[in-house]
């Protein structure tokens, strides 16, 4: 059996960028190998939050959201800056009634995986309701722009223009 962790690399579903132009070039063996343990790591760690993140997931919809909200926060001293973990640590706060770290927390979420639509339209809902209707017409308007059919952040922009006198384009 092949034991050259390079070749499983680009035989698998890794097919460009970085990784396969780095293996197919004549670096030495070693170095090879410590890049694909330090790659596969990471792979380990996402594989593993997104195994986490459900179970935070279902521990929400059960009520339970001190534990979701803990998973989450482990999941993000393991991978800095998953939005994922980031949104739903948003959801618990506002659902907790804390609407400044909810703001927070879904302004990262949003900011690290800006083309998310549903990221773009739950942070506009979270600034409509704290009262900043500049702000929030802005990021609404962005997440209509990525989801045109998103019929409830077409309604709180509408509200929004209707109540700052501004008509649509």
């Amino acid at each position: 059996a092949d034991t050259d962790p390079s070749a499983r690399v680009c035989r698998g579903r890794l097919r460009g960028g970085f990784i396969v132009h780095y293996f197919d070039n004549k670096e030495s063996s070693f170095r090879r190998r410590a890049v694909w343990f330090q790659i596969r790591g990471v792979w380990r760690n996402m594989i593993d939050a997104g195994a986490r993140l459900q179970e935070a997931i279902r521990l929400v919809e059960t009520g339970r959201l001190a534990d979701a909200d803990a998973i989450c926060r482990g999941i993000l001293d393991q991978v800095t800056d998953h939005p994922p973990a980031n949104f739903l640590r948003g959801l618990i706060a506002f659902q907790l009634g804390e609407p400044e770290r909810a703001l927070q927390l879904l302004k990262v979420a949003a900011a690290h995986d800006p083309e998310n639509a549903n990221y773009q339209a739950t942070l506009g809902a979270v600034l409509v309701e704290r009262g900043s209707p500049a702000e929030a017409i802005a990021v609404l308007e962005k997440a209509v722009s990525i989801d045109p059919n998103d019929g409830a952040s077409l309604r709180h922009l509408a509200r929004l223009y209707g109540n700052t006198g501004r008509k649509a384009d």
